[in-house]
């Protein structure tokens, strides 16, 4: 597991660079995310409250680096 971030985590995405997932909310559905390109057991996948929309398409979860996630408190 990387980092402190089990599943069913509460996060926020703060990326480096900002783009369209900056400040997006989410749940953490697996940790490691298993990529088929990478050895690196550092990716999360994340499943968004709202999902990302670019035209016609919809991104509902995406996988993360540790270091671009912050735990949300739940209220």
């Amino acid at each position: 597991m990387s980092g402190n971030f089990p599943v069913g985590s509460r996060v926020k995405l703060h990326t480096k660079f900002q783009g369209m997932y900056y400040g997006k909310l989410g749940t953490v559905i697996e940790n490691p995310a298993k990529v088929s390109w990478s050895n690196d057991f550092s990716w999360i996948r994340v499943k968004f409250d709202d999902p990302v929309v670019l035209g016609e398409k919809e991104i509902k979860d995406d996988i993360f680096h540790v270091d671009n996630l912050i735990h949300v408190e739940e209220i």
